[in-house]
């Protein structure tokens, strides 16, 4: 009886160890190990330095900066040694509308943490200080420090025999106009220069001089406009020339800048004809010439013209034909007739 009392009571603590013993191992298995990260969120700052978690445990989540909670839970559990899902969501913060410029702007294509805003000038100002703002894990733009400034040209250049005709009053800025005139002498290049976007002039200044080109005759031709000098920047001479002469060059010239005219003055030149003269030599004989009036025969004596170059053959038979074509014609017969009438009173002697 004894020994059976014995073993019940070692029986007894044995299953009393064991017991203690899966009751130990159940708790172990039930702990959490450190809760995971999460996109763009972070257990809480009390959590930090924990690395096991009872079953049961709850952990809070927060959004890592630069983000806020859009939704879901912040909340995840420990149970049966798993953490269950974490639900919360972050999302980039907002910096709102960019910042203001003065005579400037920004431009950006985002305006969430971390996007960069780029900073510009309007046409004639000059951007100084940093090009860009930055938004911040606050929600805000970093400080503005970009500042558009006019941009700014030297003090006009004076020029000699002239005077500024509008001085500026202070600093000459982008797109102001000087103009200036002369006090003595022609005023040469343009009257007026412009302050442009680099801080530069838009050209030199003009110079003032004095401007006298010297009289000009033309041979043969006289002035039509200009007659008289001073001749000075610009002015004009007419030409024309004389009858029987023709122009060679404009008729128009002008007193350049540098006492010299433009285009050269012109030439009158003298129009020339070619005249072909022909040279003959004639044989001239004295004919008279008297008519038959009973057989109607001609004869004729006094002056006439023959070509000694043309040959005299035929003679008896052209002169056959001759009175035979006079013969047959009275009125060539008449006029014949006068003819030697009027040769005959020019032959006689005066009475």
């Amino acid at each position: 009886m004894a020994a059976r009392g014995v073993c019940s009571s070692i029986l007894l603590a044995s299953l009393l160890v064991l017991g203690l013993a899966v009751t130990s191992l159940s708790a172990q298995a039930a702990t959490c190990g450190m809760p995971p990260n999460s996109n763009n969120a972070v257990p809480s700052d009390e959590f930090a330095t924990i690395d096991t978690f009872n079953d049961g445990a709850n952990v809070t989540y927060k959004c890592i900066p630069g983000y806020s909670q859009k939704g879901g839970s912040r909340t995840i559990t420990c149970r049966s040694g798993m953490w269950t899902t974490l639900t919360l969501i972050c999302e980039r913060k907002s910096c709102g509308g960019l910042p203001e410029l003065l005579n400037g702007q920004y431009e950006a294509s985002s305006n969430l943490f971390g996007d960069t805003a780029y900073a510009s000038c309007n046409e004639g100002f000059n951007l100084v200080g940093k090009s860009y703002v930055v938004c911040l894990s606050s929600g805000q733009w970093d400080t503005n420090s970009a500042v558009c400034e006019d941009v700014k040209c030297p003090d006009p250049p004076e020029i000699v025999n002239g005077t500024i005709v509008n001085p500026p009053i202070g600093t000459v800025t982008y797109s102001s106009v000087i103009t200036y005139k002369c006090t003595v002498g022609d005023l040469i290049g343009e009257s007026s220069i412009t302050c442009t976007l680099h801080g530069n002039y838009s050209s030199a200044p003009p110079q003032c001089k004095v401007i006298n080109c010297a009289d000009v005759t033309v041979k043969n031709g006289k002035k039509e406009s200009g007659f008289t000098p001073p001749y000075k920047l610009g002015y004009a001479i007419t030409f024309s020339c004389n009858a029987g002469f023709i122009m060679n060059g404009s008729n128009t010239i002008k007193c350049r800048e540098d006492n010299q005219w433009s285009p050269s003055p012109p030439m009158c030149l003298a129009v020339t004809m070619k005249t072909t003269t022909i040279s003959t030599k004639t044989a001239v004989t004295m004919k008279t010439t008297t008519i038959s009036p009973n057989t109607g025969t001609l004869t004729t004596q006094g002056p006439s013209t023959a070509s000694p170059s043309k040959p005299q053959t035929g003679s008896d038979k052209d002169e056959g034909n001759d009175a035979a074509l006079i013969v047959g014609n009275p009125l060539l017969l008449l006029g014949l007739a006068a003819f030697n009438l009027i040769l005959m009173v020019g032959q006689s002697p005066a009475l």
